[in-house]
């Protein structure tokens, strides 16, 4: 028995990367989560697993190559009842474990039923705070395409399936802005907005890091956030790093001035206070504010650690800011992100309609300057949804 050490970005592209050279039947000893480069500031995080093959076999029967049409009329009659199924609570197994963990991929002795894959699914959406409705809807759509497939019930591999085909399907309601429009020469004012906590001052300096040190453009900080403890201070030590002008502004006029006087920039990132979205009169005040001077974009900064509840009611009460795009912060702090990017898919698909969509523009994943961000598109997301195939079977009751 020969033990492996993978090293990969993340826990599934290792997942992949064992299968492809031990097997299907491979087992996992040990993962962990390292970080190289220097403190941190141009570090990368990556996972290490160990792994070792076996000689587990397994039969599948010859009529598991046919198309798997039954089983997708059993899946349906559960996804019917989805919306008045009582929902429960349950936990995620813990992926960053000793213990040994068998890697997706061939039949199981208490495989589940056709169904099964589609229930475990309905209960990982349950945790988001997922409507039923929706659900539904996207389950609908996975089993649409699983019923034109070879017969994969009762096995990991199947629910693996069922889960990028729900992935797809969420992600098709969803669309992208590509990057902030700057480059030498132009003219571009920002502007972040969102709660408190969500990680805007990070994520502008990372914005100010891959333009000014990456792109080559002139940025200019400016911050409206004049009230949070040490904000000001925090910003002021990104811009002392990088050599950037910095500007408070504690009003409109001091707003204007501020963007006068960074008129040799290319960009001006303005940072500004945060907010809570239910019932906070400043809202008020911080979209006049921003009114008074001509900004390009402004992108609302969404929390992917949050429900779907909570990011609906940040889109709700952030509108008044007339944000045309969103940035999706803190990928690495939760498993999976399909409460927060289902929230912002049903935005495109109702209010939104009338006014535009509200596209996302960058994920972000961690501390690191300037690393730990990254242009959102749907294939950077979708891995990020939901839990794998290995996990979700470990689901258990609180």
């Amino acid at each position: 028995m020969q033990i492996k050490t993978f090293r990969a970005a993340n826990l599934q592209a290792a997942l992949d990367e064992i299968r492809a050279q031990l097997g299907p039947e491979a087992s996992v000893l040990r993962t962990r989560q390292r970080r190289d480069g220097w403190m941190g500031w141009l570090g990368r995080s990556y996972v290490e697993v160990e792994a070792v093959a076996t000689d587990a076999a397994s039969s599948e029967s010859s009529e598991s190559s046919q198309p798997n049409l039954l089983a997708a009329h059993e899946a349906n009659s559960a996804i019917d009842s989805l919306a008045t199924a009582p929902s429960g609570r349950y936990r995620i197994h813990d992926a960053d474990s000793s213990a040994s963990t068998r890697i997706p991929g061939l039949v199981a002795s208490n495989a589940p039923t056709s169904a099964e894959p589609l229930m475990m699914l309905q209960r990982t959406l349950d945790q988001c705070g997922i409507p039923a409705q929706v659900t539904k809807r996207w389950l609908q759509s996975a089993n649409a395409f699983m019923a034109g497939t070879t017969d994969t019930r009762g096995s990991l591999a199947g629910l693996d399936q069922y889960r990028q085909q729900l992935e797809l399907a969420i992600t098709r309601e969803l669309s992208f802005s590509g990057p902030i429009q700057a480059s030498p020469g132009t003219k571009r004012t920002v502007a972040l907005v969102g709660p408190t906590g969500v990680g805007k001052t990070t994520t502008i300096a990372k914005l100010a890091a891959g333009f000014g040190i990456q792109q080559g453009c002139k940025v200019g900080l400016l911050t409206l956030d004049t009230f949070r403890i040490a904000a000001v201070d925090q910003l002021q030590a990104y811009a002392e790093l990088m050599r950037l002008p910095m500007h408070v502004a504690r009003s409109s006029t001091d707003l204007s001035d501020s963007i006068a006087q960074l008129g040799n920039v290319d960009l001006v990132l303005i940072d500004s206070v945060g907010r809570s979205p239910s019932g906070d009169s400043r809202l008020g005040e911080l979209s006049q504010m921003l009114s008074s001077v001509p900004i390009d974009e402004t992108h609302l900064v969404i929390s992917a650690t949050s429900t779907y509840a909570v990011v609906k009611s940040v889109i709700e009460g952030f509108r008044v800011t007339r944000p045309n795009a969103a940035i999706l912060t803190k990928l690495d702090e939760t498993p999976y992100t399909a409460g927060a990017v289902a929230a912002i898919a049903a935005e495109n698909n109702d209010r939104w309609q009338q006014q535009g969509q509200l596209p996302i523009s960058y994920i972000t994943y961690g501390q690191n300057v300037p690393d730990d961000i990254a242009v959102a598109s749907s294939e950077k997301l979708g891995h990020k949804l939901l839990p794998a195939a290995h996990q979700i079977t470990q689901l258990e009751a609180a």
